[in-house]
């Protein structure tokens, strides 16, 4: 794997928050943001495109709980990230390169805390495979 990490981000907080950890500065260059109108429009064959696609970590910003503009979309990504977790586990991926994180706009320091773990994450998981 080539290290690129793709975070899909919910237009309403997730991607207010990348572009707030973006002008603080420190994401990787290996980051590719995929905005959504919501996280609940994320399906299974998104993430696991992702994946097929070279991506080492998939990560999932979406509104935080009772905040989702579309009310239950975030509930929605949750549960598909959950699922799309055991699909990997059954091919013998690490669902950990998977992370769904629930994220207010003004989070910037939040978001790029997640991305800086989910580098190390899967940056270790390469040098130990």
């Amino acid at each position: 794997m080539n290290g690129k990490l793709v975070a899909f981000c919910c237009e309403r907080s997730g991607m207010v928050a990348w572009q707030e950890a973006q002008a603080n500065g420190g994401l990787p260059a290996e980051l590719e943001v995929v905005a959504v109108p919501c996280a609940g429009r994320i399906g299974m064959v998104h993430l696991l495109k992702a994946f097929e696609g070279g991506a080492a970590g998939v990560m999932v910003f979406a509104c935080i709980k009772d905040s989702c503009d579309s009310l239950r979309g975030n509930l929605h990504a949750e549960k598909r990230c959950e699922s799309t977790r055991a699909i990997l586990r059954s091919v013998g991926m690490e669902p950990e390169r998977l992370e769904f994180c629930s994220i207010a706009p003004p989070m910037g320091a939040e978001f790029s805390e997640v991305v800086r773990t989910m580098m190390e994450k899967v940056s270790s998981e390469e040098r130990e495979g």
